[in-house]
């Protein structure tokens, strides 16, 4: 159990190492690839935890995964349980005069790509009052993509705002020829950030916790029967 708390902390350490030397040094946002395993959902959380209302709202394209999403808003809890809140989801289901109010709280929501383009296309949506907009499927953007249908808007009214692009899975960002650089450009990004498994500082934070435990069950004698 020790070892395990060892190694959350030099996980959360490796979190903060991300957002504070690389992400929140590049204002205009920028690509970023995990290694598997890293927990992109525990280092979106770490990002959202440091927004300030004062700085404007922060829009996450909602993502495909249920699970991605629920796991965001766990580590969220975890990390900061005392301020927890969860991010609202921004659909068409709710009125327009609702909509604007979360456009214009300064908090976290999440947003469906529909709703966002067309309250964007209808002026719905001041752009302006928007600090930045997050992407977590950056595997899947290309340039006939929703995604980069939305950036290419939202880059158009607001220039200033920031948009930072996640994905956990390298191997498809190399599918294809430049792949990473095809989507770095559809989306109007000139940064990239790089976090393989044998990067130096990656390599220490996985080592530090590849302990392995033994556990040993006790089995009554008549589970087997109740088995069988």
């Amino acid at each position: 159990m020790k070892q395990m708390k060892c190694f959350m902390a030099s996980f959360q350490v490796f979190l903060q190492y991300i957002w504070s030397r690389e992400l929140l040094e590049d204002t205009n946002g920028g690509l970023v690839i995990l290694s598997s395993g890293l927990s992109l959902s525990k280092l979106i959380s770490s990002l959202l935890l440091l927004h300030s209302t004062s700085q404007g709202t922060l829009l996450i394209l909602s993502p495909s995964s249920a699970t991605l999403k629920s796991k965001i808003n766990f580590h969220l809890k975890t990390l900061n349980p005392q301020f927890y809140q969860v991010p609202v989801e921004i659909t068409a289901d709710l009125p327009v005069n609702h909509r604007h109010s979360l456009y214009s709280s300064g908090s976290v929501c999440f947003i469906t790509p529909r709703i966002l383009i067309v309250d964007l296309l209808t002026n719905k949506l001041p752009a302006s009052i928007i600090s930045g907009l997050i992407i977590l499927n950056a595997h899947s953007v290309s340039k006939t993509s929703t995604e980069a249908f939305i950036v290419r808007i939202f880059r158009s009214l607001n220039r200033s705002a920031f948009v930072r692009v996640f994905s956990d899975r390298p191997q498809a960002m190399v599918s294809g020829f430049a792949k990473a650089e095809r989507t770095m450009k559809c989306l109007h990004i000139r940064k990239l950030h790089l976090w393989p498994r044998f990067q130096v500082y990656v390599s220490h934070m996985v080592s530090s916790g590849s302990s392995l435990y033994d556990f040993d069950l006790f089995c009554p004698a008549f589970v087997p029967h109740i088995l069988n």
